[in-house]
């Protein structure tokens, strides 16, 4: 090889090329384990000490006993499945439609389909209490022709499916813009 010599390498040399690399990682790692790691154990710890200071499993074996924490994930878990499953029948048609028929119609529905995309969550949720809550719209619509104020829709698992449909929508959109750029 027009006398280029290649030096094997082993396991020193591989060590040698590799420490640059890892002192250049150390302040991510440090900013990880201070931002994450961190929290993270000094949570754990809390949770494993008790009032007097002592460690025990007192506090995760309540949970395991209660119903209320059982009922809690179970609500949680039908509220995950029920607004995936919404948003995939919802945002499936669209999407097929707008990757199937290329044209003025489907880039019209792709953008109007991407605006929601622009409100962040706090404004959604106000937005969901607004419209469905104890004073929103649809209870004082209720209230204007049958007379009698509507539940408080909002507070209620229905009203949460609501809002957690759009985050899953967000999410469903994203993924059609990423599959349409790739």
């Amino acid at each position: 090889m027009d006398g280029i010599q290649t030096v094997p390498l082993t396991s020193s040399t591989r060590w040698r090329a590799a420490v640059p690399a890892i002192l250049l990682l150390a302040p991510l790692l440090m900013i990880f384990c201070a931002g994450l790691l961190w929290p993270m154990g000094v949570l754990l710890l809390r949770s494993l000490t008790t009032a007097e200071g002592s460690l025990s499993l007192d506090l995760y074996t309540t949970i395991l006993r209660e119903p209320r924490y059982w009922r809690a994930l179970a609500n949680t878990t039908l509220l995950a499945l029920a607004s995936t499953a919404v948003a995939l029948f919802i945002c499936t048609p669209a999407a097929l439609y707008i990757e199937r028929r290329p044209g003025q119609v489907s880039r019209v529905l792709a953008i109007a389909l991407t605006i929601p995309l622009s409100l962040p969550g706090i404004v959604i949720g106000f937005f969901v209490i607004l419209l469905i809550g104890r004073t929103g719209l649809l209870p004082s619509v209720v209230l204007l022709i049958g007379g009698e104020r509507m539940p408080a829709f909002a507070y209620t698992f229905w009203g949460l499916l609501i809002g957690y449909i759009y985050f899953q929508y967000r999410g469903c959109v994203d993924l059609t813009w990423c599959h349409r750029r790739i």
